[in-house]
């Protein structure tokens, strides 16, 4: 994109109260072994969402993005997005995979 003046930034957002969960698309075809997965993970993110930053804080960052002359490549904005990063990074994968089903209440 450098040789079209053209700057990249992705902007990685944690869980905000916002509705985009409502307008997701739902799969066309669905296999009943996964209704009861698909469900509870369903049900953990509309939680998290619900009780997610207030999505000011997102459109501050694009602003701040936008207007920046020479913006990073990666922004990370919410909380569970800033130090999720930082657990995958220094936890063994077993416990990782262990504490991110918790979070999404899977078995």
């Amino acid at each position: 994109m450098g040789n079209f003046s053209i700057k990249v930034s992705l902007l990685e957002p944690g869980y905000f109260k916002t509705n985009f969960n409502q307008a997701m698309l739902q799969p066309t075809v669905t296999h009943s072994d996964y209704d009861t997965v698909r469900d509870v993970i369903r049900s953990s993110v509309q939680g998290a969402i619900a009780q997610g930053d207030n999505p000011d804080k997102v459109a501050q960052a694009i602003a701040r993005i936008a207007s920046s002359s020479s913006p990073r490549l990666r922004y990370r904005v919410g909380n569970e997005s800033r130090w999720l990063p930082c657990l995958r990074a220094i936890l063994p994968d077993k416990l990782f995979r262990f504490g991110a089903r918790k979070r999404l209440n899977l078995p």
